[in-house]
């Protein structure tokens, strides 16, 4: 945006229950609810184009590392290769058995997910194995964040 106190809207893409989106190279990640996630290249703003759909479940969050996207559900988390946007392979699933997925944040190798009455999960995912922990958190976990050696949760 040349003027952020004056924005204008360069060109449109509509979808569906749109609930995060996350921006890499010349590639928009949406997560599109119970439409799942789409990819759509945003090279030619005023043109975006749909390049690829996973719609195998309900998505509410994504991040973006390298050529990973993690992708989160209300009860799972995919890891998905997406160094070819218009072919991603689904690499594994995290299975984190909770009812809710509210939010999450990748440190590093470790991703940390707010679970809604679950608490917080924190997964290694630098490995095939993925190693994980669990804390029980006063309130609903809504929101997680990591600040130098700290995890703020909104709960």
């Amino acid at each position: 945006c040349s003027n952020p106190w004056s924005p204008s809207i360069v060109g449109t893409y509509t979808s569906y229950a749109l609930t995060d989106v996350k921006v890499s190279g010349s590639y928009a990640y949406l997560a599109c609810s119970d439409a799942g996630m789409q990819i759509v290249d945003v090279s030619t703003p005023s043109a975006p184009i749909l390049t690829w759909t996973y719609s195998s479940n309900t998505v509410k969050q994504i991040v973006l590392s390298g050529t990973a996207a993690y992708v989160a559900s209300a009860t799972t988390v995919e890891m998905i290769d997406v160094s070819t946007p218009s072919s991603p392979v689904v690499l594994r699933s995290l299975g984190i058995s909770v009812t809710t997925m509210s939010d999450m944040v990748l440190s590093g190798t470790l991703l940390y997910c707010a679970c809604g009455t679950s608490g917080m999960y924190v997964y290694d995912v630098s490995s095939s194995i993925v190693a994980y922990t669990s804390y029980g958190t006063s309130g609903t976990a809504h929101g997680i964040d990591v600040y130098g050696t700290y995890i703020l949760i909104a709960a």
